[in-house]
């Protein structure tokens, strides 16, 4: 493709600003840095978009991307327990379908919105997460038995 018929993905970018936000928060849970690997991850994409052939989704690209700046950034997350006592206020809002998502495990809660809610391929999925397709059936097997069991402890704390 020569410079007369880049692709201009900065349209297509702003559409799909909620989906990545989204994702980023599965990895990071910290809203305080989602938007700033957000803005990493788009800046990216418009920098190397001359090199995109549109073999990949650019949703697909841009999920991996995060999901390389997360890894790359320094650990800083809060341990889980402190995750599941502060997810604790979502109680009984089982409609909130953000709440139940951030009270799955981190790989679980990533690989469920993905694939359950953004509706990628487990082929894709995989290629976001660094795995196999194989891995990401076995991750939301696990991540089903996470949300059913979440379901079981509010029937339960409601009876």
């Amino acid at each position: 493709m020569d410079a007369n018929h880049r692709i201009d993905i900065r349209r297509d970018l702003v559409a799909l600003l909620p989906k990545i936000r989204r994702f980023a928060l599965t990895l990071l849970r910290d809203p305080a840095r989602v938007d700033a690997i957000v803005i990493q991850a788009c800046e990216q994409a418009i920098q190397k978009s001359h090199m995109w052939k549109g073999d990949t989704r650019l949703e697909v690209r841009l999920f991996a991307a995060v999901r390389s700046l997360v890894r790359a950034e320094p650990v800083k997350r809060r341990p889980s327990e402190t995750l599941r006592v502060t997810a604790q206020r979502y109680t009984g809002q089982v409609g909130n379908g953000r709440a139940l998502i951030d009270l799955l495990s981190e790989e679980c809660a990533s690989v469920f919105l993905l694939c359950a809610v953004e509706k990628l391929s487990y082929r894709e999925a995989a290629a976001v997460m660094g795995g196999t397709p194989d891995a990401i059936a076995t991750t939301m097997v696990a991540a089903r038995c996470e949300l059913a069991q979440l379901a079981v402890e509010t029937t339960e704390r409601r009876a």
